[in-house]
């Protein structure tokens, strides 16, 4: 399955200027926090909807990645 942030939650967030995503291989469990999302207005958590294995994640985001 593909797990993202809607378009609303997207407008409301502004600009993101930094992502922290799970590496690929992560075991995520449902309802917890697997990386974060900041934004020129606020940071917010990113929750998984089920659990699962982490086995791709969006190369376009990882440039805003933190050493």
């Amino acid at each position: 399955m593909t797990v993202g942030i809607t378009n609303y939650a997207a407008d409301q967030l502004g600009d993101v200027v930094f992502v922290e995503l799970p590496d690929v291989g992560k075991k995520l469990d449902v309802h917890k926090s697997f990386g974060v999302v900041e934004a020129v207005k606020t940071v917010s958590d990113l929750y998984a909807p089920v659990s699962g294995e982490v086995v791709e994640v969006n190369g376009a985001l990882m440039d805003n990645r933190r050493p």
